[in-house]
């Protein structure tokens, strides 16, 4: 097997890491920090950034955004820098921006809503495809929800929740009236098709 560290700052100075990780002397880990979580888990494991490789080696578009991001995340102890990063590399900034967009979403229905019209516009173009990566899996299940309004059923990679699932639900219905024994946790769990199905609902219901 092995543990893959999607997004993983390998340029970013060893000063800034150890700033994020808390490592520094005098400093406090930078929670909020996008790299936050990985530091946290390198440290876990006993593993420096260096023991980590690349999957690929990217090209050199991917070096000039990879070269950018990781400048505009600088720790703000390290934000002096940033005059000596654009005189060295200000001309690559168009290149490293090239085919990104942004989006500002009011709320995260929005957001979803906005990456769902984007992979509907995709897949509506012949010959083309589209993925979402995100580690948020609240934004990856509005964005599905969102997709399955318009008929399109897409495969989350990540899975999906036991208890969301119709077998899931189920379980979670029978303990409920099991445990509470009340009249609203037993009309829950006949109301559920796995114990009539949709047509026999009602009848079900009204034996009860």
């Amino acid at each position: 097997g092995a543990v893959i560290l999607p997004g993983l700052d390998d340029i970013m100075p060893d000063k800034d890491w150890r700033l994020i990780s808390g490592a520094e002397e005098g400093s406090e880990p930078g929670h909020g920090h996008p790299q936050a979580a990985l530091a946290r888990l390198l440290t876990r494991l006993e593993v420096s950034r260096e023991d980590v490789r690349a999957l690929a080696e990217p090209g050199d578009a991917l070096n000039e955004r990879r070269r950018f991001l990781s400048q505009a995340l600088t720790p703000s102890e390290s934000t002096p820098n940033w005059r000596a990063f654009i005189a060295a590399h200000g001309n690559e900034r168009a290149d490293a921006l090239a085919g990104v967009s942004l989006v500002e979403a009011a709320d995260e229905r929005e957001e979803a809503l906005a990456i769902a019209i984007c992979l509907r516009e995709t897949l509506e173009t012949p010959h083309k495809t589209a993925a979402l990566i995100t580690p948020d899996r609240a934004i990856a299940r509005r964005v599905r929800a969102e997709l399955a309004r318009w008929g399109l059923s897409v495969d989350d990679s990540g899975g999906e929740p036991l208890g969301a699932t119709q077998a899931g639900a189920f379980a979670r219905a029978a303990l409920s009236a099991a445990t509470d024994r009340s009249d609203v946790a037993f009309l829950a769990l006949l109301g559920h098709s796995g114990v009539a199905p949709t047509q026999d609902r009602a009848r079900t219901l009204g034996l009860a």
